[in-house]
């Protein structure tokens, strides 16, 4: 995925149900902020490993699906 175009305007901050209750964003497209790049990386989001804290996510870029863990991280949701 490009990441270096990332138009701010079609995500947004999750709300608390989203944030509270991971499983409501499974099949959405979300971008995570990562500190070491300074940029957000979007990816959808296909399932939940603690409805809480972690979800499991696809970044597609041919790699294999990579746990994140969004209690801990700045995140955005597609509203598009």
């Amino acid at each position: 995925m490009d990441n270096s175009a990332n138009n701010t305007s079609c995500f947004q901050e999750p709300s608390d149900v989203q944030k509270q209750s991971l499983d409501t964003i499974v099949d959405h497209i979300i971008e995570i902020f990562w500190d070491g790049d300074d940029i957000y990386y979007p990816c959808t989001v296909l399932s939940v490993k603690n409805t809480t804290t972690a979800v499991v996510c696809y970044f597609g870029d041919d790699s294999d699906p990579a746990d994140e863990n969004l209690s801990n991280s700045k995140w955005r949701i597609w509203n598009g």
